[in-house]
């Protein structure tokens, strides 16, 4: 007795017939909305636009080249982790207006002397507002309520520029 072999094939034309009935099911179903428009309020037109200029006394520059050198106030400093820039940084901090770094590097300036030169300047903005803490509340800054930490946070404000030299 022989055995029955069976049909193991499956007619594809049902898969496209089945196909287009779904498709223009949900295209019967599907509600189409209008477009989303993103309003957008723009500020109004200056017939004197302020120069893109910053005052020298809220800028600090400072330059990176590969040897792991700064130049910041036309001094060179070698970049270690002891390096100290919160005397340059109150300078740009005192003026009544937000101070700017910005950092200038060298096309072959290493990633890890920026990530250095970033420590640098977070541990520099510590030390100047523990010593602000201490001038005006005589305690540490970790110390002091949210109210005064957040006076002296306004006090010590400042952006960082980045530029790669050419």
């Amino acid at each position: 007795m022989r055995k029955r072999r069976l049909n193991h094939e499956t007619d594809t034309g049902l898969f496209a017939d089945i196909s287009f009935l779904l498709l223009i099911f949900f295209m019967i179903v599907t509600t189409f909305h209008k477009t989303y428009q993103l309003e957008m309020v723009l500020p109004p037109l200056v017939d004197n636009p302020r120069s893109g200029k910053i005052a020298k006394d809220r800028l600090l520059k400072i330059f990176l080249n590969e040897k792991s050198q700064l130049l910041v106030d036309n001094e060179v400093f070698d970049l270690d982790p002891t390096l100290d820039l919160s005397a340059a940084l109150d300078r740009i901090t005192k003026q009544k207006k937000q101070g700017m770094v910005s950092i200038h590097m060298m096309p072959t300036s290493s990633y890890a002397d920026y990530i250095q030169l970033i420590d640098c300047l977070k541990r520099s903005k510590n030390k100047l507002k523990d010593l602000k803490a201490q001038a005006i509340y005589q305690a540490d800054f970790a110390a002091l309520e949210t109210q005064n930490q957040q006076a002296i946070n306004q006090q010590i404000s400042f952006s960082i520029s980045e530029k790669e030299i050419q």
